[in-house]
């Protein structure tokens, strides 16, 4: 989960700086084009909360990576701000008309992070409920059962391809998590091997600035060369194998 709490950092530092774009594309074209008082104070409030969010998650990055609550937070309320906006703009913002943006947006918000299942389907179902709702609420009979259509099918889309996505995710993660185990231990002792101790200790100095103690241990194994010489070097590997044990 660490491993997928950093990648959905990564596609938050990106979504966010791409929502800004997008949200400030369309607070430019609705006071251009449809000047809402409502409309604007939700695109401008939308707009303040991404752009602060893109700011403070690619500053702060390398401190979030290895904050996985955190980071599953910060994706929550990226999300649920979003999809509150995306619903109050094809609703409010588009009463005598059918919400044409909210099944590409939805479908793009389900699959922006790695969820598990259940959190994915209870988010989902959350907003398109909100939707149908809000709709049936704000819009004439003829477009809410257009909307009514349109959030069924997304409904679908979503579902489908979410857990298509989900899958195809956790097979990576789990590819990635093999090849990094065999490049990063010793065969035999199943122990960090020597690029991978220097890696995690120069990552853990780098990180470790508020510490005011370190302490590195070095163990040497007296007379282990007699052990090869007169058992065999199987018996020499043996006993690497049971002192990697006991380290562990």
């Amino acid at each position: 989960w660490e491993q997928v709490a950093a990648g959905n950092l990564q596609m938050l530092q990106r979504s966010t700086v791409i929502a800004t774009f997008f949200v400030a594309l369309a607070l430019v074209l609705v006071v251009l084009y449809r000047p809402m008082q409502n409309l604007i104070a939700a695109l401008a409030g939308g707009l303040v909360f991404v752009g602060c969010t893109a700011l403070y998650v690619n500053a702060k990055g390398a401190l979030l990576r290895w904050r996985p609550r955190l980071i599953n937070f910060l994706c929550f309320t990226y999300l649920s701000s979003m999809t509150a906006l995306l619903i109050y703009n094809c609703t409010m913002g588009l009463i005598r008309d059918p919400g044409l943006l909210f099944a590409p947006f939805m479908i793009v918000l389900s699959m922006t992070f790695v969820m598990p299942a259940w959190k994915s389907m209870l988010f989902l179902n959350a907003a398109i409920l909100a939707f149908i709702v809000a709709s049936y609420e704000q819009k004439p009979a003829d477009v809410f059962s257009f909307d009514l259509t349109m959030a069924i099918v997304t409904w679908l889309l979503s579902h489908v391809t979410g857990m298509e996505l989900l899958r195809l995710r956790i097979r990576e993660y789990r590819q990635r998590r093999e090849l990094m185990h065999m490049s990063s231990t010793d065969s035999l002792t199943g122990l960090m091997n020597k690029y991978a101790t220097e890696t995690s200790a120069r990552h853990y100095l780098e990180q470790a600035s508020t510490l005011r103690d370190s302490a590195l241990f070095v163990i040497d194994l007296d007379q282990f060369k007699l052990i090869n010489d007169q058992l065999g070097h199987q018996v020499g590997d043996d006993v690497l194998c049971e002192l990697a044990h006991l380290l562990r």
